[in-house]
């Protein structure tokens, strides 16, 4: 099998940076890696993607719910059970705890609901360990500002999104919704401070997984 290993955090606080930094080194190691995203990691998750942070469309924050599950299940199918099964490492961009924070903590979904949806369609297949990178939302705010928008595949990724759009305030729930994740789940998930040099996080991040001994041998 392979391991499972999800990003998480506010936009903006530097997952596809550390997401690239990490398939890179355990590239160099001989490890097979798949990069991918939720929502987007099909070719069907990358259309209800683009419905999903179009700011032409007001969509309920069920709806929402719902659209994101369906990314879910399909992303599940047909990327991650069998790539694990073929023993590939998977960096996943956003998994279930995004649903959790946006939907739950931000939008106001019960949690309840959320976690019993989980249960069925996740069933086994939880990753193996979660990456929340925090940052104050006014750090992640100006990086946002600065990145490129370029991405293959999704042409409505251009400009801020439905999420990235939404107010600090918002993000500050979303953030504080992050944590309160990894206090319920300290287990999976562990929090890095995000706001240090790149570097310096890229290395915190290997040395947690070397530490819950998910980082491929040195043998």
């Amino acid at each position: 099998m392979g391991v499972f290993i999800t990003f998480e955090g506010i936009d903006g606080c530097g997952k596809s940076t550390q997401i690239k930094l990490l398939d890179r080194k355990l590239k160099e190691k001989g490890v097979r890696t798949l990069v991918t995203r939720e929502p987007g990691g099909t070719e069907a998750g990358c259309r209800i993607r683009q419905l999903l942070i179009s700011t032409e469309v007001c969509l309920d924050k069920y709806t929402q719910l719902f659209l994101f599950m369906a990314d879910r299940v399909q992303h599940l199918e047909e990327v991650i059970r069998p790539s694990l099964r073929n023993g590939i490492w998977i960096l996943c961009d956003r998994f279930a705890d995004s649903t959790i924070a946006y939907q739950g903590y931000g939008l106001g979904v019960k949690l309840e609901l959320i976690e019993n949806i989980h249960r069925e369609i996740l069933k086994d297949t939880w990753p193996d360990i979660t990456v929340v990178l925090d940052c104050p939302v006014s750090m992640a705010r100006k990086r946002l500002e600065l990145r490129e928008r370029a991405v293959p595949g999704c042409p409505s990724d251009v400009g801020y999104d439905r999420y990235e759009g939404a107010s600090a305030k918002f993000q500050e729930k979303l953030r504080k919704g992050y944590l309160e994740i990894v206090k319920r789940s300290p287990d999976r998930a562990f929090v890095v401070d995000g706001s240090r040099d790149v570097g310096t996080v890229h290395s915190d991040i290997i040395n947690t997984l070397k530490k819950r001994k998910l980082w491929p041998s040195e043998t």
